[in-house]
């Protein structure tokens, strides 16, 4: 009876630790930033405003403290993975300097950070001006408005409410500047497995931009029978649409998610710049979905089919 009381006891103390240990840990400030991405046309010599909303759900539980920033942003390689690093401008984040920011309250400067507490259901909105230069070059400059929650240092005394996490969240700005505009490039690498072990079917491009300002390239995927021109899947009334960065190169994948896990379709994507859309890139591939035991067994028939071919032959030789 001891031993069980032992047991018992422990039981209890474990679930009373679970408890403790799951009231006590932090609520997750998952807040959000609208729009996530904004495109604008700047006249140099003139002014242009617009928002950032920074909102924090109802459950979040506590105050959010935030710092925001402008800051500016290119892509690193073909993945188009964006860096956001003062370090890291260029002549297209030129844009950067001519930025201010508010909340409302408080207005900074290129550079400088904004910082304040937003409560639980509430939002805020950010205020960006851009004070365009009379002189300036033409084509595409690249900024983000960049929202982090971070630590309060008055908090360190209440273990419920210290915050060990930084969350960042980027609101990125795509500007023109009238001027010697070039927009070019090339769609490459048009590419669609053929043969798969398991769904979903993904196709790849890559999308160059070889100008001096941004724009955006737009794709959509077409899946037939093998035998059939009838549509089974396609994506073409609601084609996807990415931007391309000056002088880089984006790769870009869709796929077929509902695609069966055995099959054998005609597979086409198709995809061309928005400024020319003669500037198309088309591929069609046969696609054959095969799991890995229809392989073997495949692979097992064919062996067979040859062996008792070779005995035949032997068989007829002989005779």
């Amino acid at each position: 009876m001891t031993s069980f009381r032992r047991v018992l006891y422990g039981l209890v103390g474990t679930i009373i630790m679970m408890i403790g240990v799951f009231l006590s840990q932090e609520p997750v400030l998952a807040f959000s930033v609208s729009p996530m991405k904004q495109t604008v046309s700047l006249v140099p010599g003139q002014t242009y405003s617009n928002r950032v909303i920074t909102s924090l759900p109802l459950d979040a539980g506590k105050d959010m403290h935030y710092e925001v920033s402008v800051v500016p942003f290119k892509v690193n390689d073909k993945d188009n993975n964006y860096s956001i690093d003062l370090s890291g401008a260029d002549e297209r984040n030129e844009i950067v300097k001519w930025v201010s920011l508010s909340d409302g309250v408080n207005t900074v400067k290129s550079g400088d950070v904004l910082t304040g507490e937003l409560a639980p259901g509430k939002k805020i909105d950010f205020i960006y001006t851009i004070n365009v230069p009379e002189s300036v070059m033409g084509g595409g400059q690249y900024f983000a408005v960049l929202v982090k929650s971070i630590p309060n240092s008055s908090d360190d005394g209440d273990e419920n409410l210290i915050i060990s996490e930084t969350y960042s969240i980027a609101s990125v700005v795509y500007a023109e500047l009238p001027g010697e505009i070039k927009m070019d490039g090339a769609l490459k690498e048009n590419n669609i497995n053929g043969f798969l072990l398991n769904p979903p079917i993904t196709t790849s491009f890559v999308a160059e931009n070889t100008g001096n300002t941004h724009f955006a390239v737009t794709y959509y995927l077409q899946v037939y029978p093998l035998f059939s021109d009838e549509e089974i899947y396609t994506n073409e009334e609601k084609p996807s649409m990415d931007y391309v960065l000056p002088e880089t190169s984006r790769y870009i994948s869709q796929t077929w998610d509902e695609a069966p896990s055995i099959g054998i379709f005609k597979v086409r994507q198709t995809a061309y710049y928005d400024f020319a859309e003669d500037k198309q890139s088309v591929t069609e591939r046969i696609v054959i979905i095969c799991p890995l035991w229809l392989l073997f067994i495949v692979i097992f028939a064919i062996t067979m089919f040859v062996m008792w071919l070779i005995a035949r032959l032997r068989a007829r030789r002989k005779e």
